[in-house]
């Protein structure tokens, strides 16, 4: 020591090798947090107690588009607004996001803190994604820090709004399929492969099943209604008889899978029932028979109507029969002749009556087999006879063949222009009275 006044040089020292301990392990823990944030899957972003970002890590980089270096020391909410989608980016709402930050950097408190949030947000290239956000707030010796852990939820949210496009889609085509057979009034059904309905229009519930409505049938086959509605009436036999005849027809189609055409019947409350009926198999997507479908309409009226017509053909072939025999046995002519003269029709009575065959009459006038003064005056008792609508007698002879035979005929009206002569040849009665 050059100096003389200086006598000496008091050196005190202190051990500081804990705090450097504790500043080691404080700069190697966070080393570690830094690289936890780096490495991790989630975006993570962290602001100081001013509200700037001071992590931006690389997942959340990948999240927004935007750049870590880019990012760092912005405003907080400078950094929301900015991903905010553009029609929300507005000055009031800019207001709103940065008084609700600073007020939690203040606190600590807000309602959005500790939840998980689903948000849009635009992208750096300018379409909207969505992200799955919770929002954190960490006590620090100089206030609060704000932290939020986001994850990119887009593709998520793109699949469930497709699954919402399409269930209603399939809900929009359901209802409308529902309408169009309930509006119908033949019967439709589908059912599974074990014979159990999947589906059912109205007119099939309120004519076959007799369910209370079109969910009810859903997972149950015929024979369950069938039995319900016995079970109803057991005192009455033929109360319902539908059910087994169906059950034959689903294994046709099963068997052979294909479309097939088939009549069922029975009882429904007492009541017949026929219905024409077509059922084909039920093929998915992949080709896989899943069950049957079918549709039948009610023709029961049109069959009693055919039985009625068969049996009035049957009544009438039978009554024609009779009369053609009756015709038969006649020894009249029987003809139809109209107001104008002409043969219209002639009954097949006994061949051996006509001088001239039915043939050669049928579409001749009177004045092709009579004399004409003779005709006329056979016209005038024809149009008389339509005039009173009384039958009149008459005597007259025909000059056919080299015969000369003499005819009664009684002439009656047949309708406004046409009249009936039941003729008979009374040559021999002439004969005896000229005797």
């Amino acid at each position: 020591m050059e100096d003389p006044a200086i006598a000496g040089i008091i050196i005190n020292g202190r051990d500081i090798t804990e705090r450097k301990l504790i500043e080691d392990a404080l700069l190697d823990s966070e080393g570690k947090f830094h690289s936890v944030i780096s490495e991790s899957s989630d975006g993570i972003v962290l602001s100081d107690e001013a509200g700037h970002v001071i992590e931006f890590n690389n997942a959340i980089e990948q999240i927004i588009g935007l750049k870590r270096e880019i990012v760092l020391g912005q405003f907080l909410w400078d950094l929301q607004f900015q991903i905010m989608p553009r029609e929300l980016r507005t000055e009031e709402n800019y207001a709103k996001l940065k008084d609700s930050i600073i007020k939690t950097l203040e606190t600590g408190q807000s309602s959005f803190l500790h939840k998980m949030l689903d948000a849009p947000f635009q992208y750096a290239d300018g379409s909207t994604r969505f992200v799955q956000q919770r929002v954190f707030s960490v006590r620090t010796e100089k206030g609060w820090r704000l932290g939020s852990i986001s994850r990119d939820i887009t593709d998520n949210k793109r699949g469930e709004e497709a699954l919402r496009a399409s269930e209603a889609k399939s809900k929009s085509l359901y209802q409308m399929l529902r309408l169009m057979t309930d509006n119908l009034p033949d019967l439709v059904w589908a059912k599974d492969m074990d014979g159990c309905y999947t589906f059912t229009n109205k007119a099939m519930i309120e004519k076959l099943l007799i369910a209370q409505d079109t969910e009810e049938p859903i997972g149950k086959n015929d024979l369950f209604f069938a039995e319900r509605q016995r079970a109803l009436h057991p005192e009455i036999s033929d109360w319902h008889t539908f059910g087994e005849i169906c059950m034959d027809s689903e294994t046709s189609i099963h068997t052979n899978k294909r479309p097939e055409r088939f009549e069922e019947f029975g009882n429904i409350k007492n009541k017949f029932l026929f219905l024409d009926v077509y059922k084909a198999p039920f093929w998915d997507e992949y080709g896989n028979m899943i069950g049957t479908v079918g549709i039948g309409r009610d023709v029961t009226h049109e069959k009693e109507m055919e039985e009625e017509r068969k049996q009035a053909q049957k009544t009438l072939a039978a009554s024609d029969a009779e009369l053609r025999a009756l015709f038969a046995s006649m020894q009249d002519a029987v003809l139809v002749i109209d107001r104008d003269g002409v043969y219209r029709k002639i009954a097949p009575t006994n061949p051996a009556v006509y001088y001239i065959t039915p043939q050669e009459l049928i579409g001749k006038n009177l004045v092709d087999i009579f004399p004409a003064d003779q005709a006329e005056v056979y016209i005038r008792v024809i149009q008389r006879v339509l005039e009173t609508q009384q039958t009149q007698h008459i005597e007259y002879e025909l000059a056919v063949n080299g015969h000369v035979p003499w005819f009664e005929a009684f002439i009656s009206p047949m309708g406004a222009d046409q009249t009936l002569w039941v003729a008979r040849d009374i040559s021999e009665r002439k004969k005896l009275k000229l005797r």
